[in-house]
């Protein structure tokens, strides 16, 4: 018998999934960096901020791989920015500078493009600038508040 107090499980279509194994499917998908598979994983439950064997969640990984979709779509499913990751204790945004800085030191990160890890940042910066609504509410209030902040930098920007 299983332990029910380290262990939670849904019944989808009339199949027992467990969270572990749905969380750690979401985990795959953004190693794979497939797009599909995550998206499938996040319908079916998959908790969002689930935390791997190394204590990190889906959206610290995608950071660490400058994975630019994976993160824009974890955000979409209201992923917690300010999670501290398993290793270094950062958030995702601070992850994001750290390894900026890694590889301005000339030391190539995981070789992932600093052009990639510049773009989770933005994304991560505009998840965090929303002012009065909570960046863990509702998709709709997300995507309205990052809406607004890009409509507001192409202001700035003319």
């Amino acid at each position: 018998m299983a332990n029910s107090s380290t262990q939670s499980a849904v019944v989808l279509a009339n199949r027992v999934v467990h969270f572990d194994d749905i969380g750690m499917k979401l985990h795959d998908a953004v190693r794979d960096r497939d797009l599909v598979c995550m998206e499938k994983a996040m319908m079916m439950g998959a908790p969002v901020d689930f935390r791997d064997d190394h204590n990190n969640t889906p959206l610290q990984r995608a950071v660490h791989s400058g994975y630019v979709l994976g993160v824009q779509e974890l955000l979409w499913y209201n992923a917690d920015p300010d999670i501290l990751d398993g290793y270094y204790g950062l958030s995702a945004k601070d992850l994001c500078q750290r390894n900026l800085r890694v590889q301005s030191e000339g030391i190539f990160y995981r070789r992932v493009p600093a052009a990639d890890i510049m773009a989770c940042y933005e994304l991560l910066v505009k998840a965090s600038a929303v002012d009065g609504l909570s960046v863990h509410g509702s998709v709709a209030e997300l995507n309205l508040a990052m809406f607004a902040v890009s409509l507001a930098q192409e202001m700035e920007i003319e």
